[in-house]
């Protein structure tokens, strides 16, 4: 380092001034340049992120997306669209699904029965299993009074239960305990129901229980209520293996001989006709926010709520537009009337925000939240769902308040089923 000595003009005083070396001038660039490399390009990441959000939306509502379409969807080349989508299916762990359709189980199970009987026979054994014939969905609600039991506790009191897809613990504010049920009818759901509060016999508690009719949102099912669907057995046979991995190829599912295997291509291309299965969306393992609630509204004034709920529907629709969707369930209570709502929300404060704003556009309606505390059976099914794709936005089409939105059935191309789903054509 060399020092000069430097005369000040205005103090007259003198001062000493270190200039760098050569080494110290290097040793700053690399400093420098070292530093600048490690600052994020913002610009850069927000656009990554943005594509990422848009792939996830793509798969939302066709899982088996191939990187032909997803690269079509994004603007981007297909090797880049390539390797971002596996990217993004290693970073949020996506587990590829079915997402069923509970309420036209039925349909088929009246179609299987009539093709093992004739038309008198059919029609008795209709009136007969009129009230057994399909599926519904419910909610249980527990409330403990005093001692709230641990979760091996609860695992154990429902380990038999089939029906139970999914449980929660709550903060306790309004519930300590959330069930998601698919039963044949309310009689069996239940049944099932007290079945497992006498599990808990030493606890204190008060339980509820509503049915769910129309919804945006999905759980996953486990495999041993696909198995109770009295439909098909090649459809059956392809909904649990899609279960294991909704992105598998065709010809892996289809074990044994080359006559098995084309039979169960037109299998799965019937499948993917029906109203069983609207899609092959994804649930994610690894969540960006571990911050989830469930918020119920309660309906008080039902001809305003009518009037008023569709203001919240293009509300939602704009928010989510360009940006993740927050809301992973939204379904239709009979107890009390109104809508259940599961959430996944970057912080906390985040719901009293989404609770404010639903007050801001619907009348008629109260609304109360907990904060889920844990998840001791089953998955959420969260997702970045396009909202355009679901019953909800169907309502805003309806009333002329949304553009319509092409929704054509999807059909399969035989002669490319033998192609993964990330190489070259689509599979569904």
């Amino acid at each position: 380092m060399t020092i000069i000595q430097y005369t000040d003009p205005y103090t007259s005083n003198w001062l000493f001034l270190h200039l760098p070396s050569e080494e110290d001038i290097k040793s700053l660039i690399l400093i420098i340049y070292t530093e600048s490399m490690q600052i994020p390009d913002k610009e850069k990441d927000k656009k990554k992120q943005e594509m990422k959000d848009k792939i996830l939306k793509i798969l939302s509502v066709n899982g088996r997306a191939s990187s032909n379409e997803i690269a079509v969807g994004i603007k981007m080349p297909k090797p880049s669209s390539y390797n971002l989508l596996n990217e993004v299916i290693n970073e949020y762990d996506l587990h590829f699904v079915p997402e069923i359709d509970i309420r036209n189980i039925w349909k088929y199970e009246i179609i299987k029965l009539s093709k093992t009987h004739s038309k008198r026979e059919m029609l008795h054994r209709t009136i007969e299993q009129l009230f057994e014939l399909g599926f519904d969905e419910y909610f249980f609600f527990v409330k403990f009074i005093g001692r709230v039991p641990s979760d091996e506790e609860i695992k154990k009191a429902a380990k038999d239960s089939y029906v139970t897809q999914f449980i929660s613990r709550l903060d306790g504010k309004q519930y300590d305990l959330v069930f998601y049920v698919v039963s044949k009818g309310f009689i069996h759901a239940e049944y099932n129901l007290v079945k497992f509060l006498k599990g808990l016999g030493k606890y204190n508690y008060s339980a509820s229980m509503t049915k769910v009719t129309r919804d945006m949102g999905f759980f996953p099912l486990n495999n041993e209520i696909i198995d109770k669907f009295n439909i098909a057995d090649n459809y059956k046979s392809i909904l649990m293996s899609l279960n294991e991995n909704g992105r598998e190829q065709i010809s892996e599912l289809a074990k044994g001989s080359a006559e098995k295997r084309v039979k169960l291509i037109y299998a799965f291309d019937r499948l993917s006709r029906t109203d069983i299965l609207p899609r092959i969306t994804y649930y994610e393992g690894k969540p960006r926010s571990a911050n989830m609630a469930m918020m119920t509204i309660k309906v008080i004034n039902m001809p305003v709520f009518e009037k008023t709920r569709s203001r919240w529907f293009m509300t939602m629709l704009k928010d989510y537009e360009n940006k993740p969707n927050e809301y992973i369930f939204v379904a239709e209570m009979t107890n009390p009337l109104g809508l259940i709502i599961f959430l996944n929300v970057e912080r906390r404060e985040r719901v009293k925000e989404i609770a404010d704003r639903i007050r801001k556009d619907v009348s008629g309606i109260e609304i109360n939240y907990s904060f889920v505390e844990g998840v001791i059976r089953g998955k959420f099914a969260i997702r970045n769902f396009d909202i355009r794709h679901s019953r909800m936005y169907e309502i805003l089409e309806s009333e002329n308040l949304a553009p319509k939105v092409e929704r054509g059935i999807k059909t399969l191309n035989p002669m490319a089923l033998d192609v993964n789903p990330q190489e070259e054509s689509p599979i569904l």
